[in-house]
C-alpha cells in the first residue's frame, strides 16, 4: 500500500513538472555561434495557475574563446492573461554581469532596488514570444507593450505570410519618448540586439504545434538567425 501512494505521489510531481523544451542554433553569417533553450513548464506561483518561460543562451566552445556567453532568463506569468508574476536574468559576457530580479509590492510586481513596475499588460520579450506562439488568432497590431529591464517599447506585430504550416510576423519595436531610467547602464548582448532601432525581426511560427520555428534578426550587414533543431 505505501508503495502504491509512493508512485502515485511521483506520477502528481511528474504532472505538475512536465513541460515543453525546445533547443535552437544560432548561427551568424551562417557560422554555429550559440545555442537557445526555451523550457515552459506550468506551475503554481503563489496559488495562481501559471507559466515558467526559461530561456538559457550559451556561445559554442569556438565563440567562448573569443566572446563567451552565458545567459539565463526566467519568467513566470498568469497562464491565461500573461499577467508578469516574476523575473529573473543572470548573464554574464566579457566585461558585463547583470543579475536582477522582481519581488511583489503592494500587489505589483516591481523590480529590487528599483522604483519600476510593472503595468497590467506589460509583457517583456520572452513572455512575448510565448504569447506569440500560442495565441490562436492572426495577429496584425501595434499596441503592445513590451519592457526591458525598466524601459517600455511600443511593439508592432504584422502578419507578413500565412503559409499551409506556419506563419510569418515581423516585429519592431519602438522606444517610448517618456523618459526613463534603465536599471543597468549596459545590458547582455542578446537583449540589446533585439531591442536595437534601425533593425528586422522576422519570426515564423509553425501553426500545428505553436512552437516558433526560425527568427532571423537583421541589423547593417548582421544577420542572426535562430533555427529550431528539437523538441520534446
Amino acid at each position: 500500500m505505501r508503495t502504491s501512494y509512493f508512485i502515485l505521489f511521483l506520477l502528481l510531481v511528474q504532472s505538475l513538472t512536465l513541460g515543453k523544451t525546445i533547443d535552437y542554433e544560432i548561427d551568424m553569417w551562417g557560422i554555429h555561434v550559440a545555442d537557445v533553450t526555451i523550457q515552459t513548464t506550468d506551475t503554481l506561483y503563489n496559488g495562481i495557475q501559471a507559466k515558467n518561460i526559461q530561456f538559457s543562451t550559451e556561445t559554442t566552445p569556438l565563440t567562448s574563446k573569443l566572446f563567451r556567453v552565458d545567459n539565463e532568463y526566467s519568467t513566470i506569468v498568469e497562464k491565461s492573461s500573461y499577467k508578469m508574476l516574476s523575473f529573473y536574468k543572470k548573464t554574464y559576457q566579457p566585461g558585463v554581469e547583470n543579475l536582477i530580479s522582481t519581488e511583489l509590492i503592494d500587489n505589483k510586481v516591481c523590480y529590487k532596488n528599483s522604483n519600476f513596475c510593472f503595468q497590467d499588460g506589460d509583457f517583456n520579450i520572452f513572455s512575448f514570444l510565448d504569447f506569440l506562439s500560442n495565441v490562436n488568432q492572426d495577429l496584425d497590431k501595434d499596441d503592445f507593450k513590451i519592457e526591458r529591464e525598466g524601459l517600455t517599447y511600443n511593439a508592432i506585430i504584422k502578419k507578413i505570410d500565412n503559409g499551409e504550416e506556419s506563419v510569418h510576423y515581423q516585429l519592431q519595436l519602438q522606444f517610448s519618448k517618456v523618459k526613463q531610467t534603465p536599471l543597468f547602464e549596459h545590458t547582455d548582448i542578446f537583449t540589446w540586439a533585439l531591442f536595437k532601432e534601425n533593425t528586422t525581426k522576422n519570426i515564423w511560427i509553425n501553426t500545428k504545434n505553436n512552437e516558433i520555428e526560425c527568427c532571423v534578426f537583421k541589423s547593417g550587414l548582421i544577420r542572426l538567425s535562430a533555427k529550431q533543431i528539437s523538441n520534446k
